[in-house]
C-alpha cells in the first residue's frame, strides 16, 4: 500500500450534519503532509469557500472544487473545463424560468446570481463564499472577465424537479443531482474522476495510490478512479453498489477513523 491521495466529498461525507469537520481534522491533514500523503477536498462547493474552510492547512492540500471544474494545488490553480459559451445563455435562460430556482453561474472568480430570497440565499451562501449579486449574471460574467466552469441550480423544494426542463441541456453537458436541493451542468467531459484521473497523470499516480470517500451520485466517477473507494454509511444505495469498502457514517466522522485506521498517529 502506498497512498499518496486522500480525497473525500464535502457535504454528507467528511462533514456532519451540523456541517462540522471531523475534532482535530486540520492536524490529520499536517500529519498525513508530514507522510508525503496529500488530502483533497473534492466537492460540488466553489474554491474560495473550500480555502477559506481549510484555511489553516490549505498550502498542504488540494482541492477538486465545483464537482472537478477547477483543481488547485494549495492557492495555485492547476486545471480549469469552463460550460462552451454557445451553450451557455439558452441554459442558463431555461433555468431561470423554472418556478421555485434561484440560478448561479460559478466562475472561477465568483458565483454570479440574482438577488435570492431568504431560503436560497442561505443555501448558497453554504457554498459559495463569493457571490456576486446581480439583475443580469450573464453580463456580470463578462464583465469580470470571468469564465463559467458550473452552472448550479437551486429548488426550493427538491433539484429533480427540474430535471424534464433541463433535459435538452442533460444530453450535450454533463449534469448531477449534487444534493437534494441542486441541479448542477458541467462541460461534459467534468466530472471529480476526470479530474482525479487529471491530477493522477500530472503527478505520477495510479488509482493504487489513492483512496476516495463520497455519499452521493456526483461522487461516482471519483470512487471509480480510486483503489481504495469508500462509500459512507449514510450513502446512496448507488454509491454503495459501486464502493469497494463501507465507512462509517458522516455523523460518525467516517472518514476520519478510516483514515486513522490506516495511519495510526495520525
Amino acid at each position: 500500500m502506498d497512498i499518496k491521495l486522500i480525497a473525500a466529498d464535502m457535504d454528507g461525507t467528511l462533514l456532519n450534519s451540523k456541517q462540522e469537520l471531523p475534532p482535530g481534522f486540520f492536524d490529520i491533514v499536517r500529519n498525513l503532509h508530514k507522510q508525503g500523503i496529500c488530502f483533497a477536498a473534492a466537492s460540488g462547493r466553489q474554491f474560495i469557500n473550500l480555502q477559506n474552510l481549510f484555511a489553516e492547512v490549505a498550502d498542504k492540500m488540494m482541492f477538486i472544487a465545483e464537482n472537478g471544474s477547477l483543481v488547485a494545488k494549495g492557492n495555485e490553480v492547476i486545471y480549469t473545463l469552463p460550460i462552451p459559451e454557445h451553450i451557455l445563455a439558452d441554459l442558463y435562460n431555461t433555468a431561470d424560468s423554472i418556478p421555485g430556482t434561484t440560478v448561479l453561474l460559478c466562475g472561477t472568480k465568483a458565483a454570479y446570481l440574482k438577488t435570492p430570497d431568504e431560503l436560497a440565499d442561505h443555501n448558497s451562501s453554504l457554498y459559495y463564499s463569493s457571490r456576486i449579486f446581480t439583475d443580469n449574471p450573464l453580463q456580470a460574467v463578462k464583465d469580470n472577465h470571468d469564465s463559467v466552469i458550473k452552472v448550479a441550480i437551486f429548488h426550493a423544494v427538491d433539484g429533480k424537479l427540474c430535471v424534464d426542463a433541463m433535459a435538452p441541456f442533460s444530453k450535450v453537458l454533463k449534469s448531477a443531482l449534487a444534493a437534494k436541493n441542486w441541479f448542477d451542468f458541467m462541460h461534459p467531459d467534468v466530472n471529480k474522476g476526470t479530474a482525479m484521473h487529471f491530477v493522477q497523470k500530472k503527478f505520477g499516480w495510479t488509482p493504487e495510490n489513492c483512496m476516495a470517500f463520497g455519499d452521493y451520485p456526483n461522487d461516482t466517477e471519483l470512487l471509480t478512479s480510486a483503489h481504495f473507494s469508500y462509500a459512507m454509511a449514510n450513502a446512496v444505495p448507488s454509491i454503495k453498489e459501486i464502493a469497494r469498502f463501507e465507512a462509517p457514517s458522516n455523523d460518525d466522522f467516517g472518514v476520519a477513523q478510516i483514515i486513522r485506521q490506516y495511519f495510526p498517529g495520525v
